[in-house]
């Protein structure tokens, strides 16, 4: 995935996705919030195959932690009309229309 098709993604769940600062504090005092571009990288590599065991490990965060992120990611993407309720395709050229939406 291309750094500025990324961005857009985090641009479109960032408001299904931002945590509140305060209550980021509250939960993880050392840490703070994880920051919404992490929990989409982290999604991503998930759903790319990568092992939630290596995910964690790579960014840092615990299993359930990463789990969390995982599902959140996802309703956030089923939540978000730019982003979700779209047709899984069964060739390359509905594949390609589909990667195409993010591009524009």
């Amino acid at each position: 995935m291309e750094k500025a098709t990324f961005d857009k993604l985090v641009e479109l769940l960032r408001p299904s996705l931002a945590v509140n600062a305060f209550f980021g504090a509250l939960r993880s005092p050392i840490n703070g919030a994880i920051a919404v571009e992490v929990r989409v990288a982290v999604a991503l590599r998930i759903l790319a195959g990568a092992s939630y065991w290596d995910v964690a490990l790579m960014f840092g965060l615990s299993v359930p932690t990463t789990y969390q992120i995982l599902w959140s990611v996802i309703d956030a993407i089923n939540k978000t009309p730019a982003v979700g309720a779209f047709d899984f395709p069964l060739t390359e050229e509905g594949c390609m229309r589909n990667a195409n939406r993010f591009k524009e």
